[in-house]
């Protein structure tokens, strides 16, 4: 669930039947996803550029998936925008390409470090379109 458990040799966990686990071993702890390039306001049918790193404490990152999660004026996921990201060496950008008919109000970009479920968030006004 996103627990940094430190410099260890070892480490225990239950597991329940028919469960899984899913764990990482960095060289560093993640943390923070910094985001950078996104306006505070954009019109329907731009892109949204979006940069991002990740930061590590006690090493350099290595390639890291991220997901961008991508959130409405409802507050609600906006499936067809959101998506993995590769981010080699920690670092990568996106294009968030709107719609011509998208909704205005306020959205919110969340970006994950699915390792670390580190996350960091950046929101932006939608206006309408030409």
């Amino acid at each position: 669930a996103g627990k940094y458990l430190g410099k260890v040799s070892d480490f225990s966990i239950l597991l329940r039947p028919s469960t899984a686990g899913m764990f990482g071993l960095l060289p560093y702890r993640v943390k923070d996803v910094r985001i950078g390039g996104v306006k505070p306001t954009y019109r329907a049918g731009e892109g949204v550029q979006c940069k991002f790193s990740v930061v590590a404490e006690g090493g350099r990152p290595g390639d890291h998936v991220v997901r961008m999660e991508v959130y409405g004026p409802d507050g609600a996921l906006v499936r067809h925008y959101s998506r993995n990201i590769l981010a080699l060496q920690g670092r990568a950008a996106a294009t968030l390409p709107l719609a011509l008919k998208e909704r205005p109000g306020r959205w919110k970009i969340k970006l994950i470090d699915v390792t670390s479920k580190v996350s960091r968030n950046a929101e932006f006004l939608l206006k309408r379109g030409p």
